[in-house]
């Protein structure tokens, strides 16, 4: 058994970002390559960007988890600074107090989220290219194996045409001859005895 060498694919990276590449997992005709050429790589690299991915979903939900109890926390103080400032309730001051220590615990985690989630669309960008590299090279690979595949084929099928033209000759050959032979018993026995002739051996 014979083992295609492994191909170094060198792609230019300014020319692929140029291109917009989408994100592969999303890509239908991906989807395909993957699902038909199996390579340990692929799969890999593949995994690591889902869990990038993930990982950048769960803090976007973990930012508008935060943003919306920021408003809710911001509601209440405007609402509780209005009854001490106009009805003299200093009986709400200290939890007006702690509803703003806890926006600012809650300013810094949102500070510290959006440098995190800063971070995401570079490493996506990355391991998405790797994983165009690694397809590209499996695709290319897969194209070489089918397209010797395809040459096999085509000689078989023309193989085929061959014998089934000569099949088809000799097939109306042999059609003449027994039309031949059939007509030359017909016209000396006559039709009677032929029909008698063609029971009998059936």
């Amino acid at each position: 058994m014979f083992f295609r060498r492994s191909i170094d694919i060198e792609l230019d990276e300014n020319i692929i970002k140029k291109k917009k590449i989408p994100i592969l997992l999303k890509d239908k005709t991906w989807l395909y390559i993957r699902d038909n050429c199996k390579n340990r790589a692929m799969d890999s690299i593949s995994k690591e960007l889902e869990v990038i991915i993930k990982e950048e979903a769960n803090l976007q939900k973990h930012m508008r988890t935060m943003k919306e109890k920021k408003r809710v926390l911001m509601n209440k103080v405007i609402n509780l600074s209005d009854l001490v400032n106009t009805k003299g309730e200093e009986r709400y001051i200290p939890e007006i107090e702690k509803s703003k220590s806890e926006i600012e615990q809650i300013n810094i985690e949102i500070d510290q989220t959006y440098d995190m989630l800063l971070e995401f669309p570079k490493k996506i960008e990355q391991v998405n290219l790797q994983l165009l590299k690694e397809t590209v090279k499996v695709a290319y690979q897969n194209v070489q194996t089918n397209q010797t595949q395809l040459n096999s084929l085509d000689k078989e099928i023309y193989g085929l045409r061959e014998k089934l033209n000569k099949l088809r000759e000799e097939k109306e050959i042999v059609e003449k001859k027994v039309g031949i032979l059939y007509g030359f018993l017909h016209t000396l026995v006559g039709a009677d005895e032929m029909e008698k002739l063609d029971i009998k051996t059936k």
